[in-house]
């Protein structure tokens, strides 16, 4: 994430790493550009995965209650 930051992005911008996005085994982490590598590794998270970054970060947290109650 090192390259956005210094392209100027905003370091704390809201981030996050979702492994095997629409799976049962689905796991994401959510943390700021700065600190989604760290956070990613220590999530020991594998490929295939989806690195999303900006404020559509934020709606992950509403989404995730509604998903559950449809499933």
């Amino acid at each position: 994430m090192e390259w956005l930051v210094l392209g100027g992005m905003d370091p704390s911008a809201p981030a996050a790493v979702i492994e095997q996005g629409t799976l049962s085994a689905q796991r994401e982490v959510l943390a700021a550009l700065s600190g989604l590598a760290a956070v990613g590794c220590e999530a020991a998270l594998e490929s295939l995965a989806l690195i999303v970054v900006g404020k559509v970060v934020s709606l992950a947290r509403v989404a995730q209650p509604a998903q559950r109650a449809a499933a």
